[in-house]
C-alpha cells in the first residue's frame, strides 16, 4: 500500500517519518518530500522567478520508469489552496520515451519558470507567474522489475519575495 501525504513544513514531515514505516523524506536542504521509492530533489524555498530544476533519486531496490522526453506531463501541480494547475513544461506531451531510473540514481528532469499555463495549444502559448506561495508536486513511477510494482511520491515548496 502507497501511503500519500502532504506536508507542509519540514517538521510535520519528520514527525511523519518517525511514525510511519516505508516514508521517505528528503531533508538536506531539500523542499519537504513524500515519497516511497523515488524522491523529488528540490529547495524547500525558491525566490519568485528563480528557475527551479526538478530532479527524482531512486531510493528503492528496483528500476522504475518515467517519460524522459516530457517528463514533467506525468507529474500534477497544485497551490496551497489544492488548486489543480499547468505548467508549461507540461502542456506539449505527445511524445513518450520511456527510461528508466535504477536505484542509487538520481536523474535531472526539467526546468520550471514558476509560471503557470493559462491557455494550451498543443504548447503553451500563454503563461502567467505564479505568485508567491506554497505548492506541490505529485507523481507516480512503475517498475516493470517486479510486476506492475509502483510508488508514488510528493514535495512540497514555497516560492517567496
Amino acid at each position: 500500500m502507497v501511503r500519500k501525504h502532504f506536508c507542509l513544513t519540514v517538521v510535520i514531515c519528520l514527525i511523519i517519518s518517525l511514525t510511519i514505516p516505508h516514508a521517505a523524506f528528503a531533508f538536506d536542504d531539500r523542499s519537504s518530500s513524500d515519497a516511497g521509492d523515488i524522491q523529488f530533489i528540490l529547495k524547500p524555498t525558491y525566490k519568485v522567478g528563480e528557475k527551479i530544476a526538478f530532479k527524482i533519486r531512486n531510493t528503492g531496490k528496483v528500476p522504475y520508469s518515467y517519460n524522459q522526453k516530457y517528463p514533467a506531463c506525468d507529474f500534477s501541480y497544485f497551490d496551497g489552496s489544492g488548486r489543480e494547475f499547468v505548467i508549461p513544461p507540461a502542456t506539449h506531451c505527445d511524445m513518450v520515451v520511456t527510461v528508466e531510473i535504477k536505484p542509487g540514481e538520481t536523474k535531472n528532469l526539467f526546468e520550471w519558470d514558476q509560471s503557470e499555463c493559462v491557455q494550451d495549444d498543443f504548447g503553451c502559448s500563454k503563461s502567467v507567474p505564479l505568485p508567491e506561495g506554497t505548492y506541490t508536486i505529485e507523481g507516480s513511477f512503475v517498475s516493470d522489475a517486479e510486476g506492475d510494482l509502483s510508488t508514488e511520491s510528493s514535495a512540497t515548496i514555497k516560492i517567496v519575495k
